[in-house]
């Protein structure tokens, strides 16, 4: 039971041992090369792109450290039946490996980056749902409630028979259960042309319907 980036950094740092000793042993033509990829691979997969860059630069450095000194003889490859090798195949393999780590590493990076990004569009999009759902909820709600007090209205005013009793009464409930203000009726006049403030609720509904305004 160990930390991932302690158990992922000692796997990659154990096939970099590998690779250092496979190189030390045959050289360069042996498979150090594959195994000092597949290390940048796993790290660059594993950590980031920019953990696999630094172990490419790593890289680079044991590859010229260890070319020099097998080529100019300060040190013999583990392996006695190993060839040495020219500079030409030192520089040659050193160049295919930067090559194709680059083109991987750069290859992650992009794909990182745009699962990043597709990631957050959809976050952003979730989030927006997640909102006018809510939003949605909150007018449903209200209008439930506006459909309930309309309800409640006409049932309290269902057993009034008189009209401006009625009247004024609807004009109070509505006021009180929809909150507001005040509140109005208007009535058509006799000869249906005009409309009469008949009843209102409110300081100001009580005054505008004593002037009939």
């Amino acid at each position: 039971p160990m930390p991932y980036y302690f158990r992922a950094g000692f796997f990659v740092t154990l096939l970099n041992l590998i690779s250092l000793s496979t190189l030390l042993d045959t050289g360069v033509f042996g498979s150090a090369m594959i195994f000092f990829l597949s290390a940048t691979v796993i790290a660059t997969l594993i950590f980031s792109p920019r953990i696999g860059t630094i172990y490419i630069v790593v890289h680079l450095l044991l590859l010229s450290l260890v070319g020099w000194a097998t080529i100019s003889g300060q040190f013999t490859l583990f392996s006695g039946a190993s060839l040495t090798g020219t500079v030409f195949d030192w520089i040659q393999n050193t160049v295919y490996y930067l090559l194709l780590a680059i083109m991987i590493v750069s290859g992650v990076h992009l794909l990182k980056r745009d699962f990043f990004l597709a990631q957050g569009q959809a976050n952003a999009i979730f989030n927006s749902l997640k909102v006018e759902q809510a939003n949605l909820e909150g007018r449903v709600a209200d209008r439930t409630k506006d459909l309930a007090t309309v309800a409640e209205v006409g049932t309290a005013t269902a057993t009034i028979l008189e009209t401006d009793k009625l009247l004024l009464e609807v004009v109070n409930l509505t006021k009180n259960r929809f909150n507001l203000y005040h509140s109005h009726i208007y009535l058509l006049d006799e000869k249906g042309e005009n409309l009469v403030l008949t009843a209102g609720a409110g300081e100001p509904g009580r005054i505008m319907a004593a002037e009939k305004r």
